[in-house]
């Protein structure tokens, strides 16, 4: 029992977060079919804020590595900001 919800956890965000959005919504009364595209259009903006976010990260990271080197910083940390 254990490796099967360790299984299901372990396919992440963009997986569950559909599967949680769709049995919510037909817990409060939503339509079975409303409920499931609502869920599959939060997995499509999960997979997409990750996208963003890998191409921001590899975009930007050796300008800020760049800067870095150029000031002499000790950054340890790349912030995005609040959007990513």
């Amino acid at each position: 029992m254990e490796q099967v919800f360790a299984y299901i956890l372990s396919l992440g965000a963009a997986v569950m977060m559909p599967v949680i959005f769709t049995v919510l919504g037909v817990c409060i009364g939503i339509r079975l079919g409303d409920a499931l595209k609502s869920g599959l259009k939060v997995g499509v903006g999960f997979v997409g804020l990750s996208i963003v976010t890998a191409l921001l990260t590899s975009a930007l990271g050796p300008a800020l590595n760049s800067v870095v080197d150029i000031y002499d910083l000790k950054l340890g940390v790349f912030d995005m900001g609040w959007p990513a």
